[in-house]
């Protein structure tokens, strides 16, 4: 016959498991730190356009510009093990009517016109959203 778990090991299970649930989600957090995605976006953007290979952002326009910058992002912060799944691309129009690229990682823009990861909510200054 079985003997019944005394108390304090149901506890202390408890507590082990609880203590993986915790530290599971301060790791995604961490991954989502907002210095995370500012440090991606102002690395980024240092990049000097005329001077880097067309392969770093991916696409094959023949020019460096706000798309590779924001590609350029996007496979840094996969590489900082950020889920594909939660970053988009989005070309927008900007308030003098040109066309443009933005990373949006979980509701924050990382933009190659300003050092500083914005949430979305917060970014204004662009219309016509558009997925790519």
């Amino acid at each position: 016959m079985s003997r019944p778990l005394d108390k304090r090991i149901i506890w202390v299970l408890a507590l082990m498991f609880c203590g993986g649930v915790w530290t599971g989600l301060a790791l995604a957090v961490r991954s989502w730190s907002a210095d995370l995605l500012t440090s991606v976006n102002r690395s980024a953007n240092v990049v000097d356009r005329r001077t880097q290979p067309l392969e770093v952002g991916g696409d094959t326009d023949g020019v460096f510009d706000c798309e590779d910058y924001a590609l350029l992002k996007r496979r840094l912060l996969i590489e900082a093990g950020v889920s594909p799944a939660d970053l988009h691309l989005w070309a927008v129009t900007t308030s003098r009517g040109a066309r443009h690229m933005v990373l949006e990682a979980k509701g924050v823009i990382l933009d190659n016109l300003t050092p500083w990861a914005i949430p979305r909510k917060d970014v204004t200054y662009y219309s016509g959203w558009t997925a790519r």
